[in-house]
C-alpha cells in the first residue's frame, strides 16, 4: 500500500511482472479506481489496457526501429495522447533492434486534470513504481511530444 493507502491488487502485480519477466506484453497501462464501496482503501489501482508481446520479438528476437516505431505510435495515440485522465503505463522497449533499452514508465498526467487528482496519482505511484523495478526509466508526461518516439529512444 502507498502513502495514500492506494491498493494494488494481485492481478495488477501478475501483469507487471509478465510485462518485466516473462514478455507476455508489449505495455500495460493503469489507472486509478475510485473503490469507496468495499475496500480498506479509497483507491485501487487497475489495469486498464494490454497488449501481447510482438509476435517477432517473442524469443529474445529484436526489430528494426521503423517496424517497432508503428506498435509504438499505436499506444501512443489509443492510450496516451488521447486519455483525458491520470494513467501509469509500462512500454516493452526489448524488442527494439540495436539499442538497449527494456521497460520504460510514463507517468501522463494531462494538464487538463484537477488538482485533486494530479495530488492523488502522484502521491499514489510508488507501488507501482516499485514493482516495475529500480532499472525503470519513469517519464513525466502531460502531452503527446513529451512521448514522441524519437525523443524517447535518445533519452535512452
Amino acid at each position: 500500500m502507498s502513502v495514500s493507502g492506494v491498493e494494488v491488487p494481485e492481478k495488477v502485480k501478475e501483469i507487471v511482472t509478465g510485462l518485466k519477466t516473462g514478455g507476455l506484453y508489449l505495455y500495460a497501462v493503469f489507472h486509478l479506481l475510485d473503490s469507496s464501496a468495499g475496500s480498506a482503501s479509497k483507491y485501487v489501482w487497475e489495469c486498464k489496457a494490454t497488449a501481447p508481446k510482438i509476435e517477432a520479438t517473442k524469443n529474445n528476437k529484436q526489430i528494426d526501429k521503423e517496424e517497432f516505431r508503428v506498435h509504438y505510435d499505436n499506444f501512443v495515440r489509443e492510450h496516451l495522447a488521447s486519455c483525458e485522465e491520470p494513467v501509469y503505463a509500462l512500454f516493452d522497449f526489448s524488442g527494439l533492434r540495436d539499442l538497449r533499452m527494456n521497460i520504460i514508465g510514463f507517468q501522463w498526467c494531462p494538464d487538463e486534470c484537477t488538482v485533486k487528482k494530479k495530488m492523488v496519482y502522484a502521491s499514489s505511484l510508488t507501488p507501482l513504481k516499485r514493482l516495475a523495478g529500480e532499472s525503470t526509466k519513469v517519464y513525466e508526461t502531460n502531452d503527446a511530444d513529451d512521448v514522441e518516439f524519437e525523443k524517447i529512444v535518445k533519452a535512452k
